[in-house]
């Protein structure tokens, strides 16, 4: 070790990763680096892996499909150990792909009847919310959701202000 030091050596992660058949790299495709909750999310995903001795690889889609897949076929080839996914809308070729190479995903910001998953029911959130506001007295709501293409989180959000799961007070308004 005191000779590795001295002479500045390095491991190489590559050959390593060929004889474990382990990268200890996971990977990460978030729809957009413009918006902060991915960015907080990332970050905080990244302090984790870390710790537990792994390096994030990451990238954005920017809600495109292709783009997203030409990310994930990037990653794969880097020999990443996992991939963690935000939503739950993507080409079905990518979870084939994936499989095919036994890299498993995970899925983020939503919740999943297939996949493994860490999140939330979008819809029944925001309905809780808007009935939170509601209690309070307000009348008239209104929810920005943000892009609403290759996003299964927007529409639920805003189903879930206007239809307080049928409870609906006069002068009550919502907007997406």
């Amino acid at each position: 070790m005191k000779a590795a030091a001295e002479l500045g050596f390095v491991l190489n992660s590559a050959a390593r990763a060929l004889s474990t058949r382990r990268s200890s790299t996971v990977g990460v495709i978030v729809p957009s680096y413009g918006n902060e909750v991915f960015v907080r999310a990332l970050s905080s995903f990244q302090r984790t892996m870390r710790a537990a001795g792994y390096q994030v690889l990451a990238a954005s889609s920017e809600y495109d499909l292709a783009t997203e897949m030409q990310e994930v076929t990037f990653l794969l080839q880097r020999g990443v150990d996992g991939l963690m996914l935000v939503g739950g809308i993507h080409d079905p070729a990518l979870y084939a792909r994936a499989e095919r190479s036994q890299v498993p995903i995970i899925q983020s910001f939503s919740l999943s009847d297939r996949e493994y998953c860490v999140g939330f029911d979008n819809r029944e959130a925001t309905f809780r919310a808007a009935n939170y506001l509601l209690d309070l007295g307000h009348k008239r709501l209104a929810v920005v959701t943000g892009t609403r293409e290759n996003n299964d989180r927007a529409a639920p959000r805003a189903e879930g202000c206007a239809s307080g799961h049928g409870r609906t007070r006069p002068g009550t308004q919502s907007s997406a």
